[in-house]
């Protein structure tokens, strides 16, 4: 197992989405490092979030999500502990090779 680095929000993230007077959150929740051949996961405050297929709210944040990860994405890392994608922290990450 080697280390990688890879945008906070590789890991972690959260966003607030207004929708008709009401905030909703959008949280990741499916660890992003088993992201291979697959979509990130997400869940929303909504009423609900599940059906049919995601809500509104998970489409407009996954707009936001930035989830760089030096291993998987082609923009190479200039600055020390600055995410090239989106400019927040860049943290160490373990990573197993497929």
């Amino acid at each position: 197992m080697g280390k990688a680095h890879a945008c906070e929000s590789f890991k972690k993230w959260e966003m607030e989405i207004e929708d008709e007077g009401y905030v909703y959150i959008v949280r990741l929740v499916t660890p992003a490092n088993q992201r291979l051949g697959t979509d990130f996961g997400y869940l929303c405050s909504c009423p609900d979030p599940q059906a049919p297929g995601p809500c509104v709210h998970v489409l407009i944040a996954k707009g936001y999500h930035c989830g760089w990860h030096e291993m998987f994405d082609t923009e190479k890392q200039v600055e020390d502990d600055i995410c090239p994608r989106c400019g927040g922290k860049v943290m160490e990450v373990a990573y197993t090779r497929p």
